[in-house]
């Protein structure tokens, strides 16, 4: 049967299973910080690249099952797992931090009485798994790392078939390489991997999540070639069973894009960031505001490329299109950042008096909202 977990009898809404925050496309240089606050997969579902608004999300689709125990305690068991997560989410959302620690605690000490017993089954290790997941939303990563030792304890024990290990797993993975822990993210994506090739097949569209964060992992550590054959692969699973157009296909363009900028190569990256343009602009129209952060990562690399002059075209039609879609706040640190982007491109192209009017502007809209006051002036 499955272990029960402890939950506010207040909330029990059922949620469907159907996204996680994997990466963030605002612009050309990501923001760093916690990226894996995703819930545990519906039993035997795999995750897949979906991207959303700003944000990209990772839909689960829910037609595929391992094989387990009771279904129906399963089930419930999976249910459980969401509610505390969600519960969670909902109170660090909501500023209510010290209800959040005192949940996930008192989940804590009641799967840690059951492994003091000698139970350390896949359920002890989903239920760990949540709780470092509510952590890392809290942002106690020491004690995160803690809970990973004893996760890692418990899977290493667990066969390759268990129902929810490959979910669990792939979590692991991202809060490893959130800690900073690259060799060990990487060695539980590799079995994440290996797990669902030999399950699904090495073409099953459920790899794309794990081969994703394998990627960035990769990125991280300097592996740059491996991690561009990762991008690929994760390209070309999508692409066969989306197709060319799907959006789902910009977060690894994004990923792609962005390690080949880095890697010095604004030529290379150049395709992947015209094409997630493309996508967006066939899907939404050219005024939406998907495509004028689009634009803005384009401008980026085309900066980057020399070509000073269509950067700044595709800066200011980035800013106008976001504007005119009310897609973000005039405020907001990432069109801040576009403008101020802008201005610098135009003083160095000799336009400076367009510059000093775009900064002045970015001054007027900081008074506006934040108070002539404000400390980041």
């Amino acid at each position: 049967m499955a272990a029960s977990l402890i939950l506010p009898s207040h909330f029990f809404t059922t949620y469907k299973i159907s996204k996680l925050c994997l990466h963030h496309m605002l612009s050309a240089n990501p923001p760093k910080g916690v990226n894996c606050l995703f819930p545990v997969r519906a039993l035997a579902s795999r995750t897949f690249a979906s991207v959303g608004s700003v944000e990209n999300h990772v839909s689960a689709p829910t037609n595929t099952h391992r094989s387990g125990g009771s279904k129906t305690s399963d089930n419930d068991f999976e249910r459980e797992l969401q509610e505390l997560f969600d519960e969670v989410k909902t109170l660090v959302m909501n500023g209510s931090k010290d209800d959040a620690v005192d949940l996930l605690r008192t989940n804590y000490e009641a799967v840690k009485e059951r492994m003091d017993a000698g139970v350390r089954g896949i359920e002890e290790a989903a239920t760990i798994d949540i709780i470092a997941l509510g952590y890392m939303a809290i942002g106690d990563f020491k004690f995160v790392e803690s809970l990973l030792e004893m996760l890692n304890e418990i899977v290493s024990s667990l066969k390759d078939d268990e129902p929810l290990l490959d979910s669990v797993l792939v979590h692991m993975g991202s809060m490893y390489s959130t800690l900073g822990k690259f060799e060990k993210s990487m060695l539980v994506y590799r079995r994440a991997i290996d797990n669902m090739e030999n399950i699904y097949g090495k073409h099953s569209v459920f790899l794309i999540t794990p081969i994703l964060g394998m990627a960035k992992v990769l990125s991280s550590i300097g592996r740059t070639t491996k991690a561009v054959d990762c991008y690929h692969r994760a390209i070309a699973l999508l692409e066969s069973s989306r197709g060319a157009e799907s959006e789902d296909l910009a977060i690894p363009l994004f990923g792609l894009g962005s390690l080949l900028l880095k890697q010095g190569k604004p030529t290379e990256a150049e395709a992947p960031f015209l094409r997630i343009l493309n996508i967006y602009a066939k899907l939404y129209g050219e005024d939406d505001g998907r495509v004028g952060m689009a634009m803005s990562s384009l401008a980026h690399v085309k900066c980057a490329m020399g070509k000073a002059n269509e950067a700044i075209d595709l800066y200011k039609n980035a800013l106008k299109v976001i504007k005119d879609s009310n897609y973000m706040a005039s405020d907001d640190s990432i069109v801040e950042k576009m403008r101020i982007d802008l201005a610098e491109l135009l003083h160095a192209v000799g336009r400076g008096e367009e510059g000093r009017e775009l900064l002045e502007e970015c001054l007027l809209i900081t008074e506006k909202h934040k108070g002539k006051e404000d400390p980041a002036q």
